[in-house]
């Protein structure tokens, strides 16, 4: 699997072992100052189960708990090691939960984006998760996963 990120990382999971690959410091759109920019593109070897997680910074940027504090990195990556193993629509359940109880009663701070991918044995099965509008893949995605083991994006 190749990456390029602009700002926001790539984390995978491999082996029960948490990489992350953090994206370029440049944003996608706006002015460079100094001309063009090329993004580095990053190489993860799939050769064995992988998990891959596409993240925005809103859940770890995401204030809540008793002292309203940010979530962090730390606790987000801890979620994600403890879920990575269980089908995605329960992790997308455990991750809209632990959000919604963070948060409490206060507004959501940022967009949220997580978008997870079990790579096992080549086939894919992606999640899109956002807890304020849940993306769904629709059944007529699930049958093009599996009638030619590609995937469709919408």
């Amino acid at each position: 699997v190749e990456f390029s990120g602009a700002k926001n990382p790539l984390v995978y999971i491999q082996n029960n072992e948490l990489f992350k690959i953090k994206g370029d410091a440049h944003s996608i759109g706006g002015r460079k100052r100094n001309g063009s920019f090329s993004f580095k593109k990053h190489e993860v070897r799939i050769d064995q189960p992988t998990v891959l997680y596409f993240l925005s910074d809103g859940y770890k940027d995401q204030f809540g708990g008793k002292d309203n504090t940010k979530f962090l990195n730390k606790k987000l990556n801890k979620i994600l090691m403890d879920i990575h193993g269980l089908p995605m629509h329960e992790q997308k359940s455990i991750l809209e939960i632990t959000i919604n109880e963070w948060k409490g009663t206060r507004e959501q701070t940022d967009d949220i984006l997580v978008i997870g991918m079990k790579l096992e044995w080549w086939e894919i099965y992606p999640m899109l998760f956002t807890p304020q509008t849940c993306c769904r893949i629709y059944p007529c995605c699930l049958d093009r996963l599996e009638a030619n083991r590609q995937p469709s994006y919408y």
